[in-house]
């Protein structure tokens, strides 16, 4: 990976150096053709100079106030790009001034060729490369895979905590629990049924009547019903006498 970045580097550099050896102004030629068309643009605002580096322009699109000196318009485009606007060149154009003059030294040519002016020197093949008598170096060990889902969520600091926490609900820290069976302090309901159950008090019972002590009332006597089987024995003709 680092050779081939080495090599596109190299290359790049050689071929930055040649397209700055081939410009023929003193800026760079994107930022010239956007410089051209803010040129285009000061045509429609006139320049009132006050003597010394302000100018106060006016068109269509409003007055602003540009600074020669500071590199500043009210509009900010110089300020913030390093090229004069539209409104700075009609201010230049009322002095002779030249806009290209005026722009950022990272966009003239002679601030890239300086850049571009180191070499990256070349280097030769890994065959050709000197052999080395030490061991070679061996790629470090894999650590062994962690058990469940990995996290994926960032680790946040106690103060992130402090202050990501929830607003909306309040904290139950030093609030004290109240019973809602015996209404005391310091236990819920779910302790009851963790406490031991006193002993039920022993009562004496009267002895329950048996079956057998008990005489069937009266009335029991006439529900009781006696099942009787008919006889299906047939007389006997051994026994009849004879006419």
């Amino acid at each position: 990976m680092f050779e081939m970045i080495r090599t596109r580097l190299m290359r790049r550099f050689q071929v930055k150096r040649d397209e700055m050896r081939k410009c023929k102004g003193i800026i760079c030629p994107k930022i010239k053709k956007k410089l051209d068309k803010w040129k285009e643009e000061s045509i429609k605002y006139n320049a009132i100079w006050n003597g010394e580096s302000q100018y106060q322009v006016t068109g269509f699109h409003g007055q602003f106030v540009v600074n020669i000196s500071t590199s500043s318009c009210d509009c900010r485009k110089w300020d913030l790009t390093g090229i004069p606007c539209e409104h700075a060149c009609a201010s230049m154009r009322v002095n002779g001034l030249k806009p290209e003059e005026y722009v950022n030294n990272c966009y003239k040519v002679e601030t890239n060729l300086k850049i571009y002016s180191y070499a990256i020197n070349p280097t030769s093949g890994q065959a050709m490369w000197d052999k080395s008598a030490l061991p070679p170096i061996l790629p470090p060990h894999a650590a062994p895979p962690k058990p469940g889902r990995p996290k994926k969520a960032r680790k946040r600091s106690n103060l992130e905590l402090e202050n990501n926490s929830n607003r909306t609900k309040l904290s139950k820290k030093g609030r004290k629990v109240s019973c809602s069976v015996c209404h005391q302090v310091g236990h819920n309901k779910r302790w009851h049924a963790t406490q031991p159950t006193p002993a039920a008090q022993f009562t004496p019972t009267q002895p329950t009547p048996t079956s057998q002590n008990v005489a069937p009332s009266v009335a029991a006597r006439k529900k009781l019903k006696v099942s009787r089987k008919r006889s299906t024995m047939t007389p006997s003709t051994s026994n009849t006498p004879m006419l």
